[in-house]
Formats: structure tokens, sequence, C-alpha cells
């Protein structure tokens, strides 16, 4: 498995399909960020059923998750996300990561994994739900953090405690949309790590990401 081309062929579609891609760039540094940040908590490097390290498929996941925006028909983007991963030839990932990274992508919004209404989820092992629901919930925060798809948040950090998950969060601009776009997204991470999530906004200013 050669990582840098899997993940150069996953910007080539991005690119190319993605209406925004400077806004799945942003998921993505969100996502990774959120991801080692809640490493305690899910645990996903002790997985090792797939190829792909676990913030490698989230990665691909937040870079691809919005390019079913330009597919057509009439099912919802984020199905058809799925749909383009898993038809649309990457040399050097394997079956299982190439479904792993299309689930993920795929409920980044609307219902939740349930292997009593999605064949795909329940044909996975424990192992390979674990990691889409885990990937899958933290892709969720990170898209509702850019829910104005200005970039406004640079940095996060976690407070965990006992009972809940505290996200602090670093703006220049746009705080507001910000936390009200996590918070309509964090029910699965609630659902999937037994605690309440808050998302705050840090007193603390960081000076705003420059483009690549």
């Amino acid at each position: 498995m050669n990582w840098e081309e899997i993940k150069q062929k996953a910007e080539t579609m991005m690119m190319d399909w993605d209406p925004d891609p400077d806004h799945a760039q942003q998921v993505c540094h969100l996502a990774l960020m959120l991801y080692k940040e809640l490493e305690s908590l899910h645990q996903l490097s002790s997985l090792t059923s797939a190829d792909l390290k676990p913030d490698q498929t989230l990665e691909l996941a937040a870079l691809l998750h919005d390019i079913g925006w330009t597919a057509p028909g009439n099912r919802g983007h984020h199905k058809k996300s799925q749909d383009r991963i898993m038809n649309t030839e990457i040399p050097g990932l394997s079956v299982l990561d190439k479904i792993l990274v299309a689930q993920v992508a795929r409920y980044h919004r609307k219902r939740h994994p349930d292997p009593m209404l999605h064949f795909q989820f329940a044909e996975m092992n424990h192992d390979e739900q674990m990691r889409v629901q885990w990937l899958a919930a933290i892709l969720r925060i990170a898209d509702g953090l850019d829910r104005s798809h200005t970039a406004d948040v640079d940095h996060l950090n976690c407070d965990i405690c006992s009972d809940d998950i505290t996200i602090n969060i670093y703006c220049s601009t746009g705080s507001s949309t910000a936390i009200y776009g996590a918070n309509r997204k964090k029910m699965l991470l609630e659902k999937i790590s037994d605690k309440a999530v808050i998302i705050r906004l840090s007193e603390f200013k960081v000076k705003k990401r420059k483009k690549k």
C-alpha cells in the first residue's frame, strides 16, 4: 500500500467532484485534530483488521464526504458520496478499506449506523462497526464546525471527564455558527462515547490558519 498515492487519488477526486474543496480540507483538518484529542476514548489504533490506520480512513472520508453533491440522481449527497467512492478505482486501496472509507463518508449526516436498517453496516464485524461509528461521529462534529464553509475554527482541544466531553474551539470569526453546527451533529458522538458533548468557545483567539 502506498499511502501518498492513495491520498493523492482522493484529493484528485475531491477537486474533480466536490463543489467546495476548501470546506473538505477544513473538515479534514478539524477531524484529524479531534481524532487525536479523543484517542484515549476511542482507542481505534488497537484495531488491526484493515490495512489503513484509522486516522487514514478518517482522512480519506473527510476529503471525500461531499463528492456526491455533483453526482446525478435524487438520493442524498451522503449516499452518492458513498457510491462514488465504491465505484471509483483507487489503486492500492483494499476492498475492505474502500468500504470503511465509503461508510464513514456516508454517515457524515442523517441516520446513525444501524445494523437493523443498513445491510452493508450489518455485514461488518464488531471492530469494523466500531471504527465506522467512531470515525463518522468525529467527521460529523468536524463538518458541523465548518457549517459556514468559511474555515472560522482554526484549532480545538478536548477536556474529557467521567460524564462529558468538552470540545473547546478557537475561532477567528463565526463562533456562533460553528457551535450551532457542531451541536446539531453531536448526537452520534454522545451515543458512541456514552458522554454528553459540550461545544465551547475558548476565551483565547488564535491567528487564522493560512490556506495552502
